[in-house]
């Protein structure tokens, strides 16, 4: 679960240092509010999930709470951006921070499947 959060925390830092290099700050600050919007959730579902460790009888539910929490949350968190910095948002690097940070878990899977635990 931590592998996870690091993972995404690093594809943050490395989109906005791609995009600030490259684009400027503003798409810069996209990338970051877009990747934010995902691991933010994903931060609070995992703790969630560490809560609900001590308690073997609710781990499958915690599951769902801890999922269903990182998607509302991240809708939240995306409509938020766009009513408060709707002027300042430039839209290709916000869905690419937000499709990087949210399809990370994937690598993570793959490189279970592929190399083993």
């Amino acid at each position: 679960m931590a592998a996870t959060i690091y993972l995404q925390l690093a594809i943050t830092a490395i989109l906005v240092a791609v995009f600030w290099v490259f684009s400027g700050a503003v798409a810069a600050k996209s990338a970051a509010l877009g990747c934010l919007c995902y691991a933010v959730p994903t931060i609070l579902a995992v703790l969630v999930l560490r809560f609900f460790l001590k308690f073997p009888k609710w781990r499958g539910n915690a599951f769902w709470l801890g999922e269903s929490l990182k998607i509302v949350l991240a809708l939240v968190l995306m409509t938020l951006v766009f009513v408060f910095y709707r002027q300042h948002i430039v839209f290709v690097p916000f869905i690419v921070g937000l499709g990087a940070v949210s399809h990370a878990v994937l690598l993570i899977f793959w490189k279970v499947k592929k190399y083993g635990r």
